[in-house]
């Protein structure tokens, strides 16, 4: 996420990476919770931005001004979740697959 950071060209130049970061930690911790699996950035939004108080907004900057950094973690983040979870899919698919043919060829041998 830092050099995503760093080279965008919206980031704030008075704003260091350390001072984003619990933004872009944020996005990427609720992308791995399952009660949003396959849900958009804009349905859990209003959840994510509870969680941003205003001790957190004094720190680290106004929920408006993070929303991009949570909404690009969030989104990067569940990108790679999904395919974690196509991959894996697709595995037990072949296991599945496998453990049927063993089993005709079992019956095929009597």
């Amino acid at each position: 996420y830092r050099n995503h950071y760093d080279n965008s060209p919206v980031r704030l130049a008075d704003r260091k990476f350390d001072v984003a970061r619990p933004a872009f930690r944020l996005g990427h911790i609720a992308a791995r919770n399952p009660d949003y699996r396959g849900r958009p950035f804009v349905d859990v939004e209003p959840d994510l931005r509870k969680g941003w108080d205003s001790s957190t907004s004094k720190v680290y900057g106004e929920w408006d001004t993070v929303r991009g950094y949570v909404n690009d973690a969030y989104d990067r983040k569940m990108s790679m979740v999904e395919r974690e979870r196509r991959r894996e899919d697709a595995s037990n698919a072949a296991d599945e697959d496998t453990r049927r043919l063993n089993a005709n060829a079992d019956l095929n041998l009597y």
